[in-house]
């Protein structure tokens, strides 16, 4: 005869263990029920031992959306408070150490502002969080050529077109550095495999067409151009821009009437947008002015009677473009280098928070000697 609560032989059924396990655990509760009231727990008297499952370590993504302090920052810098913009971009890094788009927006302007040690600190995090997401490389390209990078910013290109999510952009923007450093064949094989991925798209259409002006195959390249100026969906400043180069194209065939039909359908394109560059240039006219009110007689005396270096000093020229800033400099003797660069170097076309270029020419002086 079977023993209380315990299963009886004689009753023909086929107890598999796990029911067996399961039937002897229930018998134990209703024991201890029974001798502790109100107590009721389950104390297994076999089966196997469970073991904690053990917990992922994982790490944060990084972060891609828009911050609030971030528009605020970017808000200021159009509106030239670039130190309290500074400000609010530093913080927003602070507060968010893995967001992607506050370590771009603060590297782009830090290097502005020529600190640049600064702005590679950040970028270096950038890319950190970016390996193998071609996303996330392509921004740090992007910043780095902002920087005046092109080895680091070409280093990122090659590295996001061969990680995962890789984007045809960083072929478009690999080709425009190669064709500035005037290696063309390298530079239209980018042009042609962004083409193979978006096939009509303006941007390489413009890209290859520039090459193969470059390379000599101006038919080509003015077919190409045409083509360009007349999509409707090309950004209006890719359009100027193949007016401009169809007017350079004429222009090295002796075709000077249409050369300058060309350059003036590339103003007739930029007309429509010249309000954000007079807004742009109405905030910025009266800082210069100001800044040229705090320079004194006495300030510049003491610059020319300071002590005689032989090492080459940095000098800053600013000032807008056409302007005359640069006109006698030129024929000074103390001159050894002239070269012109934006301040301001403008933002790929998906990203227009930043303001458009200005000139700030580059120069290196020697010491007067006395």
């Amino acid at each position: 005869m079977a023993r209380a609560g315990l299963p009886d032989p004689s009753v023909e059924r086929a107890w598999t263990p796990s029911a067996l396990r399961t039937r002897l655990n229930s018998v134990a509760a209703d024991r201890c029920d029974r001798t502790i009231p109100g107590l009721r727990r389950v104390v297994p008297l076999a089966g196997k031992r469970k073991t904690p499952k053990r917990r992922a370590v994982t790490t944060a993504a990084p972060v891609l959306d828009d911050l609030p302090e971030l528009r605020e920052a970017r808000a200021l810098w159009v509106r030239n408070d670039l130190f309290g913009a500074l400000a609010k971009f530093e913080r927003a890094v602070r507060d968010h150490p893995r967001h992607v788009r506050a370590l771009a927006d603060a590297s782009r302007a830090y290097g502005a502002m020529y600190d640049f040690r600064r702005a590679e600190e950040m970028l270096e995090r950038l890319v950190g969080l970016g390996r193998n997401n071609g996303h996330i490389l392509h921004l740090a390209g992007q910043s780095y050529r902002l920087l005046r990078r092109p080895e680091a910013a070409m280093r990122c290109f090659r590295e996001a077109l061969a990680g995962r999510s890789p984007t045809s952009d960083s072929h478009l923007e690999l080709g425009l550095l190669l064709e500035r450093l005037n290696r063309l064949d390298e530079a239209l094989d980018q042009a042609e495999s962004r083409l193979r991925a978006q096939p009509k798209d303006p941007e390489g259409t413009f890209l290859k067409a520039r090459i193969e002006r470059r390379q000599g195959k101006f038919e080509s390249a003015s077919l190409a151009l045409q083509s360009v100026t007349n999509t409707g969906s090309a950004h209006w400043l890719t359009r100027a821009r193949a007016h401009a180069e169809l007017a350079a194209l004429f222009d090295e065939r002796g075709a000077y009437a249409e050369a300058w039909e060309a350059m003036l359908a590339g103003k007739r394109v930029l007309a429509p947008y010249a309000k954000s560059a007079r807004e742009h240039r109405e905030r910025l006219v009266p800082a210069l002015l100001k800044l040229t009110e705090t320079v004194t007689r006495e300030q510049l005396a003491a610059w020319r009677e300071g002590p005689a270096s032989e090492s080459p000093r940095l000098a800053l020229l600013t000032g807008l473009p056409r302007s005359g800033t640069t006109r006698g400099i030129p024929a000074s003797p103390a001159r050894c280098h002239v070269r012109r660069r934006p301040i301001h170097p403008l933002p790929p076309v998906g990203d227009r928070q930043f303001p458009p270029p200005v000139s700030a020419p580059r120069h290196r002086l020697r010491a007067p000697t006395r």
